[in-house]
């Protein structure tokens, strides 16, 4: 791995260091705990992502480090700032995570130079893990990580080389109440039956960018769902470490059909199933999996129900 120091000098790198500071200063003076509930959804807005949103406001009105400022579930900021730098923050992906003080909830920020940036438009990223320490960095089509403040940057790649499904580790969230979860298992349930290991903790950032330094091989986030109330499930804003920080380790990212993403404009809020894969091979393999999706769950059913009819006779 190549050993890299010299892009803290980069100035990217230290708006994302700022507004790492005034994101870990806000969240230490601000206890956890939801503002609203939706009814049978888990996701809501909390107090932690208000204050937050509030700090970084303030912060980006004062410093002007960006002309524009995208933030999940909040309004967008214009800072009136003579510059192209447009970012995208998620402030805390894993609010109800870090009210529960499990998982690895995460700052996860993406830049762009288009005031209405689609995925393809992101130029470089930054992502810091609240719980482990753990920091990725992204410019000029390389990913950094580093294990703590104390440790160097070191360039990474994602595990291309397992390309079967019996080989490969999957991240695969399925919670958040009863139409997330459905959702879910309708579109991609059956999935976890063929991989060595099925993982989540349910923090999209810290999963894409472990992804990205090979510690898995797939991701899949299958639980967008509209009904009579709306719609719902993982938002873009789940999304930007993956176009931010995994697409220049060698991930590749598409929708549950296999189809390429990153031609869509960037709304923070809107639903939006995809995978990321370490592979071709093990993309393709994913996709037929979850086009056969529904007959694969009836065929592991009805052999789970045979062998528990054998062993009752």
């Amino acid at each position: 791995m190549e050993t890299v120091n010299e892009i803290t000098d980069e100035k990217l790198y230290l708006i994302s260091e700022s507004i790492r500071q005034v994101v870990i200063e806000t969240l230490s003076g601000c206890d956890s705990g939801r503002l609203s509930i939706h009814k049978g959804d888990m996701k809501g807005h909390h107090l932690a992502d208000q204050k937050v949103y509030e700090s970084i406001k303030r912060f980006a009105m004062d410093k002007k480090v960006a002309s524009v400022i995208f933030i999940e579930g909040e309004e967008t900021i214009y800072t009136g700032a003579d510059s192209n730098l447009v970012l995208l923050i998620d402030p805390v992906d894993g609010s109800v995570n870090r009210d529960l003080k499990v998982g690895d909830p995460a700052l996860s920020i993406a830049f762009s130079e288009k005031r209405s940036p689609k995925f393809e438009d992101i130029i470089g990223g930054y992502v810091y893990c609240l719980h482990s320490g753990n920091e990725y960095f992204s410019i000029k089509g390389k990913s950094y990580f580093r294990e703590s403040k104390d440790a160097e940057f070191v360039q990474i790649f994602c595990d291309s080389k397992v390309d079967k499904l019996e080989d490969a580790i999957l991240y695969f969230n399925d919670g958040y109440g009863k139409e997330m979860s459905k959702s879910a298992f309708l579109k991609a349930g059956a999935l976890p039956y063929f991989v060595k290991h099925r993982n989540a903790f349910d923090n999209s950032a810290a999963e894409i960018c472990q992804m990205a330094r090979g510690a898995a091989h797939i991701r899949v986030e299958a639980r967008s769902y509209e009904n009579h109330n709306g719609s719902g499930g993982s938002d873009h804003a789940n999304i930007l470490s993956a176009f931010a920080i995994a697409k220049p380790a060698g991930i590749k990212i598409t929708d549950l059909s296999g189809e390429n993403i990153s031609g869509l404009k960037i709304e923070m809020d809107k639903p939006q199933d995809f995978i990321c894969a370490t592979s071709r091979e093990i993309l393709q393999q994913v996709v037929a999996i979850i086009s056969e999706n529904r007959s694969l769950l009836n065929s592991i059913i009805s052999v789970t129900t045979l062998q528990k009819n054998n062993k009752k006779a």
